[in-house]
């Protein structure tokens, strides 16, 4: 499955991401009028962590698993991901794969400023295992803390409020509070790791459409990774996502079914500036997800399963990632 897609550019990739982004953007906006922001209590934009997930679990933070039913409100919750991978060094034809579990926990914040500004927060704690020619490799941790800041940048919705669309941009921050191991960086997955060891960079897009009770919400992001003290460097990421979704209200419950597809692409990573071969990589996983919310409480799970991939030149399989998160609404 190693040329399910063509070699990219990454920069050009972005930069005709952010011109496809902006096309549907205006596009929706020939067909609305103006906004009640008070409506959006059960909105769907993706909360907290926007598409952020470093190579292979390193500094896991759950990918695009962040869709939530919390709306526009601020929240302050928890989350539990788990995602698991296979690795194998090719020294042998008949080398064996083996097993790299990453399991977060993490604590997760929304602080609306004002109408239009937001701030978000995590704190994750990391368990991570893996299985080499020797037993069982553990680590366990704080990983690294992530602060974004995002600005809702248009909002629009028709008269008779059957329809709507908004975009959101931002920026945000990594910063090195998990712990970079230079051992593993020499490994087949070198992020293996309970932090990147370096400060790193996010820029976030997010565009939301609804019709009725329907709704399509489309992401970007692109992580930009700095050299650390060990002078290594992981590679830049760019993020995409779409989730289609409903809102289904039953008495007092409010309910959200997703489906949807994500897209992962990373460079190559870089010791002491020259660049790490077999490093590099793309992945699209199948989405499903249900939330649901009651007054003040918010829950949900989502599942992934990835349908092409090339990560490490083959020598790198995702498989399953799990997530489940409890909110409380503020």
């Amino acid at each position: 499955m190693r040329s399910f897609l063509p070699t990219v550019d990454l920069r050009r990739f972005n930069a005709n991401l952010a011109g496809v982004l902006i096309l549907l953007f205006i596009s929706f906006s020939l067909h609305a009028t103006t906004v009640n922001d008070s409506l959006r209590t059960f909105s769907t934009a993706f909360s907290s962590q926007r598409l952020l997930c470093d190579a292979c679990g390193c500094s896991a933070s759950g990918g695009s698993m962040g869709f939530s039913t919390v709306g526009e409100n601020s929240f302050l919750g928890i989350r539990s991901m788990y995602q698991r991978y296979e690795s194998n060094d090719r020294l042998y034809t008949n080398s064996p794969w083996r097993l790299e579990q990453f399991r977060t926990y993490q604590i997760w914040t929304r602080f609306r400023i004002s109408t239009k500004l937001e701030l978000t927060a995590q704190v994750p704690w990391q368990h991570h295992n893996r299985e080499t020619a020797t037993g069982v490799q553990a680590r366990t941790g704080l990983g690294d803390v992530s602060i974004n800041a995002l600005y809702k940048l248009f909002s629009s919705e028709n008269e008779v409020k059957t329809k709507s669309h908004r975009f959101h941009g931002g920026l945000g921050i990594k910063l090195p509070t998990g712990e970079f191991d230079q051992a593993n960086s020499n490994t087949v997955n070198p992020a293996f790791q309970l932090g990147t060891g370096s400060f790193d960079f996010n820029i976030l897009g997010e565009y939301v459409y609804e019709y009725q009770k329907n709704g399509i919400n489309i992401m970007t992001s692109y992580l930009i990774k700095t050299e650390n003290e060990r002078r290594y460097r992981f590679g830049n990421q760019t993020n995409l996502a779409a989730i289609a979704y409903r809102k289904i209200t039953i008495s007092h419950w409010q309910m959200l079914p997703q489906v949807g597809v994500a897209a992962e692409f990373f460079e190559s990573n870089y010791s002491r500036r020259s660049r790490v071969d077999d490093t590099s990589g793309r992945v699209v996983f199948a989405r499903a997800g249900f939330d649901v919310s009651r007054k003040w409480i918010n829950a949900g799970f989502s599942a992934m399963l990835p349908v092409a991939q090339d990560l490490n030149n083959g020598k790198v399989r995702a498989h399953e990632r799990l997530s489940v998160h409890l909110n409380l609404i503020l």
